[in-house]
């Protein structure tokens, strides 16, 4: 009779731990978790690429400048790592519901050569002072970390968190939250990272 009593009670506690309300916090890391593919945009920049050179024949007669010119694409994936998302960023109270996500971060970035197209009505390579390949590969990598420091400073990020709020928002509606409060961790680094000791060249546009 004592065993029954005892295995009983066992059942009682069991089912009513199990039928305990789910930590709010715990349900709303996990909702969002799962739709983390949805928070990301993509960018193409495009980029024109010029290049100057002057030299003189004898170091006397100066010659006529060679320029080169070239349209390029580079394409920037900026997205939420929601999986970082943690029940100590999410605090709950009724209806109200006050969340701090992750940064916004650079998922991809990419400037192929593919994208690179000499505009050769603009372009003139001068005989006697024509471009080498070295000094072309110089100009493409120069706009590149244009490219990099310029992207710190567009208001892509700023573009990237109003579609992850809008999205975050939206789920936590459904769920029945009423007042909605959404921030980014504010200690997040420029998007992306431009080498040091490298001078922007001022002949790239």
């Amino acid at each position: 009779m004592k065993r029954t009593h005892l295995l009983l009670a066992w059942l009682a506690a069991f089912f009513l731990w199990g039928c305990q309300p789910e930590d709010p916090k715990a349900t709303i890391v996990s909702r969002i978790k799962e739709a983390s593919k949805l928070s990301t945009v993509e960018y193409v920049i495009t980029k024109v690429v010029v290049g100057t050179q002057e030299k003189k024949f004898l170091k006397i007669v100066k010659l006529k400048n060679s320029v080169f010119l070239a349209n390029t694409e580079a394409t920037l994936k900026l997205g939420v790592d929601l999986s970082k998302l943690g029940p100590d960023d999410v605090e709950v109270n009724g209806t109200a519901v006050s969340i701090t996500l992750p940064p916004v971060e650079v998922i991809n970035f990419s400037y192929p050569a593919e994208s690179f197209e000499v505009d050769e009505d603009y372009s003139n390579d001068n005989w006697f002072n024509s471009f080498t390949p070295e000094n072309i590969d110089a100009f493409y990598e120069a706009a590149e970390i244009d490219i990099r420091q310029k992207v710190n400073y567009l208001p892509l990020r700023s573009s990237a968190e109003s579609k992850t709020r809008l999205m975050v928002k939206g789920l936590l509606q459904t769920a029945g939250y009423q007042e909605i409060y959404i921030q980014f961790d504010t200690t997040a680094a420029d998007l992306l990272y431009v080498p040091s000791g490298q001078v922007e060249d001022t002949q790239n546009n």
